[in-house]
């Protein structure tokens, strides 16, 4: 039995999403990447914005439970 609070076909789903604004495949969502994801959402931030909230470091698909 998995350990996860999600169905894999969630899990999956959301691994899709993930990459598709990890831009370079890196496992990481940076400055650009999180502007990009904020901006889809109609919510433009300005680089300083974007920064403020992501100071303990990138985010990973680990730490958002996609893997």
């Amino acid at each position: 039995m998995s350990s996860s609070l999600l169905r894999e076909e969630d899990n999956q789903e959301l691994r899709s999403i993930f990459d598709a604004f990890d831009h370079n495949s890196d496992g990481l969502l940076d400055v650009d990447e999180v502007a990009a994801i904020l901006h889809s959402f109609g919510k433009p931030m300005t680089e300083a914005e974007v920064r403020c909230p992501l100071r303990l470091g990138p985010w990973t698909a680990a730490q958002l439970c996609l893997t």
